[in-house]
């Protein structure tokens, strides 16, 4: 992220496959990079860094709602919420002000959210769920995925 980023996506924490690998969404069935492909022309075989590079290029940041937790596997479900740490939310809206958005991969990250951040404190940013990317959310095809997602490119400034 950085002074630009006006779109910020929030994921709960990164699965086993994306924290032994040091990515966001490592897993190569997770339909997120390749809508990302779809929307921002981002390729997703591309390197990692470059990515992200581009990504942030498109004003589009990632994190997280826990910083740190515990969790047997990857299903969000799994994470022992009792002993989880969450991110500073304050701190990050504070330190990138251009915030307007946050788009929510999934409603584990949403729900997670809404325990430790009151939304109503921050007017200035519209807060929105999306159907989670991971392979386990099997309820949604790719395209629906991808229909609900075009929503991350619609708030978009224009260049």
């Amino acid at each position: 992220m950085d002074q630009q980023t006006c779109v910020l996506i929030l994921g709960s924490m990164p699965g086993q496959k994306s924290l032994a690998e040091s990515q966001y969404y490592a897993h190569p069935r997770n339909a997120f990079w390749p809508i990302i492909e779809n929307l921002f022309a981002i390729d997703r075989e591309a390197p990692y860094r470059k990515r992200l590079q581009l990504l942030n290029a498109s004003r589009v940041g990632l994190w997280d709602v826990f910083s740190r937790c515990y969790r047997p596997g990857s299903l969000d479900a799994d994470i022992k919420k009792q002993d989880a740490e969450h991110n500073d939310f304050n701190g990050l809206f504070q330190r990138y002000p251009n915030i307007r958005y946050v788009f929510f991969n999934g409603k584990a990250a949403e729900q997670a959210f809404g325990k430790v951040v009151n939304m109503a404190d921050y007017p200035r940013i519209v807060f929105t769920g999306l159907p989670s990317t991971s392979p386990a959310n099997a309820s949604f095809s790719f395209a629906q995925k991808l229909a609900q997602w075009q929503q991350i490119k619609a708030v978009l400034p224009d260049e």
